[in-house]
């Protein structure tokens, strides 16, 4: 029973399978249906589903989907055919209709441009019709009726012309309108070329019978010309002929030449005139142009001579101005030359008086020999070289004013002129060469002084620092400080004067001077003007600086072992207030101290008993690495600037303190190249860094 059930299952699945097979058959017809066969496939669809319903099974509800969605997109395509169908119907009446308007509007255009070339042709032909009187001139035409009939040709001619270029325009334009359709090309192609090829064909025999008309409008003209002169000439004569006998006799003949040529011959003249052309005993109009010709002729050689000899006078006076000139111009270079001669003389002076200033200025001529001199040395040669070139210069400048006066004005004679630029130009070349030379030794002379100034102050300079040593030995033996080293070095007297003071200097062994040495001294220090030096000067002179080279403590007291302030740091820079003293009992220098940043003061060892070392003198040398000004006051606000300090200048402290208005650290100091003293920030407000030790 199974075995049968499951067989009738299988011949029913193998039914549904053929029936639905069926169907999507037909769906698949329907799928490409056109309007004409869409309703028959679709009847067929739907009576071969009825048919099939049963068959088909479980299969029927997917079929019946298919077959809808098959008769849904059939719909839509025949909607598109008959769609499409339709614009193709309406688009073909259009291009029809598009086509007949085409055809319509070539045909009015070329219909148009054949009437226009029609009536170019006419007035072509009236041009042509008009030209033949031109070309066949009657009989006894006079020029008057030439140039009438000429006048007729030619406007029948400008008109057929007009009538050409008119056409010929309107024929393009039409070419335009007509578009770019097979029937405008090939009308295009057919007429307007002939159409075309007719206007420039009448436009070359326009052309030529324009030219045909000229040419007899010219002849024409000459003989009117001709006959008008032929009548002036018998009027002439008719007016001279007094006696009316057809005959000019010599009164008459004469009365003619005076009239018409304003010239009266001669009798010789006369007569010559009448052999050969009287006829009898006078001279008739045949022969009136020859009687007419040798008036001229006479006339005009005699004008000749006039003319001749007039040029010969000219040319008498013309050589008697060039030898008036040449005279002038003689005169005026014997002139420039005696100027030249002066300033030739004195330029030899100004070569001569520089020759010895040059040998003055030979130790100033190279960096070597100056080093050899000392400062004062070096002083007295630069001033005598000024001195010895400053007459020089004003020799040469004088030259060279001489030589502008010489060439201000320019002659107008050429040659003068040429002689003038050649001679000023070539003095001109030696004079400023010599003046170049002259400024050199006078700027070598000036630079001199100045350097003479600086190794004065460099000597000055090394001296004092000697000095200095020598103080600070001398205070360290004598246990004493700043303020009692100035109160010893005065003395009795109320102020510390030059004289005491060269007297201490001169009293160190250390110290070996020169007479006058001590004296100058005291003016580099206490400055050129000065009568006496202040304490807080001499103070400033002795102050002593240690830097920190290695860690090390700053202490209460003498003693090592008393108590600690702050430790010190590598960099620091310290103030001596007194020592270097030996701890006995630790058997070490040490100083007595001021911390130059928070001005802690307190005792610090110089150097270890086993040799190693925490200060060293310095630490009171910057050098400025940026642009900055140095000030007369420690305030940055209320400073007014002393100098610009450049970056490489070295400045010696001569104290360390702190703007704390701005919280900027500030030095007081001195310039090393030139003794400039004043204040400087040693970094901005920013922390940019301004100065460094060096």
């Amino acid at each position: 029973m199974e075995l049968k059930k499951k067989r009738e299952e299988e011949e029913q699945r193998r039914q549904a399978q053929a029936a639905a097979l069926l169907v999507r058959k037909v769906i698949q017809r329907v799928r490409v249906a056109t309007p004409e066969n869409f309703d028959e496939l679709r009847a067929d669809l739907e009576k071969t589903q009825e048919e099939q319903l049963e068959k088909m099974g479980s299969q029927a509800p997917k079929v019946q989907e298919e077959a809808e969605k098959a008769l849904l997109q059939a719909q839509e395509r025949v909607d598109q055919i008959v769609q499409k169908r339709l614009e193709d119907q309406k688009r073909k009446l259009e291009e029809e209709a598009k086509q007949k308007e085409d055809e319509e509007r070539v045909e009015r255009l070329a219909k148009s441009a054949a009437d226009e070339i029609a009536e170019v042709e006419k007035k072509v032909t009236a041009s042509e019709e008009s030209a033949k009187p031109v070309s066949q001139v009657p009989w006894g035409a006079t020029p008057d009726d030439i140039f009438e009939m000429v006048k007729v040709n030619e406007a029948a001619i400008t008109a057929a012309e007009e009538s050409i270029e008119k056409a010929t325009k309107s024929l393009d334009e039409k070419k335009t309108e007509m578009g770019d359709s097979h029937l405008a090309a090939a009308k295009i192609r057919e007429e307007f070329s002939t159409f075309f090829r007719k206007l420039k064909g009448w436009s070359s025999s326009l052309e030529k019978l324009r030219d045909s008309a000229k040419t007899v409008k010219e002849k024409a003209s000459r003989r009117a010309v001709a006959m008008k002169k032929d009548k002036e000439e018998n009027d002439c004569f008719d007016k001279f002929d007094e006696d009316t006998d057809g005959k000019l006799n010599r009164t008459e003949a004469l009365a003619f030449a005076k009239a018409v040529y304003s010239f009266e011959p001669d009798s010789d003249q006369l007569d010559r005139m009448f052999r050969s052309l009287a006829t009898g005993d006078g001279i008739t109009l045949e022969s009136f142009h020859r009687l007419r010709a040798k008036v001229a002729i006479l006339k005009s050689e005699i004008q000749a001579r006039q003319a001749r000899a007039e040029e010969a006078e000219k040319e008498r006076l013309k050589q008697e101005e060039l030898a008036r000139r040449r005279e002038e111009v003689r005169q005026k270079r014997a002139a420039m030359q005696k100027v030249l001669d002066g300033i030739i003389e004195l330029l030899k002076q100004a070569d001569d008086a520089y020759e010895k200033a040059e040998t003055v200025a030979k130790p100033l001529s190279s960096k070597s020999q100056q080093e050899d001199l000392s400062a004062d040395e070096l002083k007295n040669v630069a001033a005598e070289a000024e001195a010895a070139a400053t007459p020089v210069k004003a020799m040469v400048d004088d030259a060279v004013k001489q030589i502008g006066e010489f060439e201000e004005t320019p002659d107008v004679d050429e040659e003068l002129k040429n002689f003038q630029g050649r001679e000023g130009s070539r003095l001109r070349s030696r004079a400023t060469s010599l003046q170049g030379a002259v400024e050199k030794i006078i700027a070598n002379a000036q630079a001199g002084v100045e350097k003479s100034h600086r190794k004065l102050y460099a000597e000055m300079e090394t001296l004092r620092e000697k000095t200095v040593g020598a103080f600070r030995t001398f205070m360290n033996s004598e246990n004493k400080s700043g303020e009692e080293f100035f109160a010893h070095i005065k003395g009795e007297e109320s102020t510390l004067t030059c004289s005491k003071f060269a007297e201490f200097v001169k009293s160190l062994p250390e110290i070996k001077l020169e007479d006058g040495r001590a004296e100058k001294l005291f003016r580099h220090i206490a400055g050129s003007d000065a009568e006496e030096l202040s304490q807080e000067k001499l103070l400033e002179l002795v102050r002593l600086f240690y830097k920190v080279i290695k860690k090390a403590v700053l202490t209460e007291t003498m003693s090592i072992k008393s108590k600690t302030l702050r430790r010190l740091e590598v960099g620091e820079v310290l103030e001596v207030l007194e020592g270097p003293k030996k701890d006995d009992a630790a058997g070490v220098m040490r100083v007595r101290c001021r911390e130059v940043n928070d001005s802690v003061i307190g005792w610090v060892t110089v150097a270890g008993n086993q040799g190693t070392i925490f200060l060293e003198p310095g630490g009171n040398v910057y050098q400025c690495i940026k642009e900055t000004v140095m000030t007369d006051v420690l305030s940055v606000s209320d400073g007014k600037k002393i100098k610009s300090i450049a970056k490489g200048d070295i400045i010696e402290v001569v104290e360390f303190s702190k703007d704390s208005q701005c919280d900027v650290s500030r030095i007081k100091g001195k310039v090393k190249n030139d003794g400039t003293t004043g204040w400087v920030s040693i970094s901005g407000n920013q922390g940019t860094p301004i100065l460094e030790p060096c």
